[in-house]
């Protein structure tokens, strides 16, 4: 049976601390978890902090050599996308006034009695392409807001700073009242040690 199974199995009937002996041994069984954690730890601490301190070298060093190639394409993206937009703009106002110029013409020919002609010159209406061919692109459109004047924003979009308001009830050591806050305590027994 492995360590953990032992330190397990030693523990599993006991739901509350009734006596001084149970008191005992929970003290001891956490001293020897203590004890296997600092173990496991020191076992792995420094393949673990070189593992680290190369990741972090590779992504810092991937980013870098990436990041202009990224600035650039989001340019490109955004030139790409603002003509596109703008050219097919163009040619839907075009084809709305070559539709309603042909309107005009067929109401036209059918005071003339060429209802024929008249169906003929509306069904063929048909804009010059402005736009170029782009049939592999997709434009998407984003929204992104910017802060420029927080004073002004809404009670409704500000957004509690946890870590700031667990700051202030650590400092008051509980004994604070912010409204609508809960002040919640906790107490975890821990050796000295760690």
């Amino acid at each position: 049976m492995t360590s953990l199974a032992l330190l397990s199995e030693s523990i599993t009937s006991i739901e509350a601390i009734d006596t001084n002996d149970q008191y005992d041994q929970i003290v001891a069984l956490q001293a020897r978890c203590n004890a296997e954690i600092s173990d496991i730890e020191g076992d792995m601490k420094e393949a673990i902090d070189h593992a680290h301190k190369a990741h972090k070298a590779l992504t810092s060093r991937r980013k870098e050599a990436t990041q202009p190639f990224k600035d650039l394409k989001d340019k490109t993206s955004r030139l790409i996308g603002d003509y596109l937009v703008k050219k097919r703009e163009a040619e839907r106002k075009a084809q709305e006034l070559l539709q309603a110029e042909a309107q005009k013409q067929s109401h036209e020919l059918m005071r003339k009695g060429d209802h024929e002609g008249a169906a003929e010159l509306v069904a063929n209406v048909e804009a010059p392409k402005i736009a170029p061919d782009a049939k592999n692109l997709r434009i998407k459109t984003t929204y992104r807001a910017e802060v420029v004047d927080a004073q002004a924003i809404p009670r409704e979009w500000l957004t509690p700073d946890i870590a700031r308001i667990n700051e202030a009830v650590r400092k008051a050591k509980g004994d604070i009242v912010i409204s609508g806050i809960e002040v919640i305590t906790e107490n975890k027994a821990h050796s000295a040690k760690g």
